[in-house]
This record gives C-alpha cells, structure tokens and sequence, in this order.
C-alpha cells in the first residue's frame, strides 16, 4: 500500500509539472489569449 502511494504521488508530480508548464507558456503569451 506505501508503494502504491508512492506510485500515486509521481503520477500527481508529473501532472503537475505539465500542468504548470503549460499555463506557463499560455501566460507568456498573454497578449495573444486577450485577441481571442
């Protein structure tokens, strides 16, 4: 059951990452989500 949750917690830390560095890129181009 530890391993399972260890397991559980990369998955969430990788979703993460993703997640961040794909608002990331949607911030850095801010001026072009206001034309839309």
């Amino acid at each position: 059951m530890l391993q399972e949750e260890r397991v559980a917690r990369k998955e969430f830390a990788l979703f993460y990452i993703c997640n961040t560095s794909f608002f990331g890129k949607i911030h850095s181009h801010s001026h072009f989500s206001r034309t839309i």
